[in-house]
Formats: C-alpha cells, structure tokens, sequence
C-alpha cells in the first residue's frame, strides 16, 4: 500500500504514514515552496527520502502535475 500525502505541508501525515508501518511508499505533493522546503527536509533528516516522493505543485499550473504524476 502506499499513502498519497495532498497538501502534505511540512510533512507530519508523511511521516506518521512510514512510522505506522502501513505504507511501503509515501507521495506528497506539496504547493507552497517554503513548506516544500521544510517537508524535503524533514523527510530527509527522518530517513524516510528512499521511501517517499515530494513533488512541489498546485493545481493551478497546467501539465506540471501531470508529469510528475506520469
């Protein structure tokens, strides 16, 4: 199972999702570059960047989800 983290902030629900021991793979997606920032961080210090992909976008910007998505 892998969780999908939307509006993952700083990335407090990414980082319970690989402590519960539910999920082999994390996806947060991440709009503001300041939390983005604080969430690759965090992700990175916890020892959890192998097992989760942090993708910075919004809604609003056409195609770029959508490739990293694809």
């Amino acid at each position: 199972f892998f969780l999908l983290d939307t509006g993952a902030n700083i990335g407090m629900h990414t980082l319970y999702g690989h402590l519960s021991g539910r999920f082999s793979r994390v996806v947060s997606v991440e709009a503001s570059a300041r939390n983005f920032r604080f969430l690759e961080s965090n992700v990175r210090e916890k020892g959890f960047d192998e097992k989760t992909s942090t993708i910075h976008c919004a809604g609003g910007r056409t195609g770029r989800c959508r490739e990293a998505f694809s």
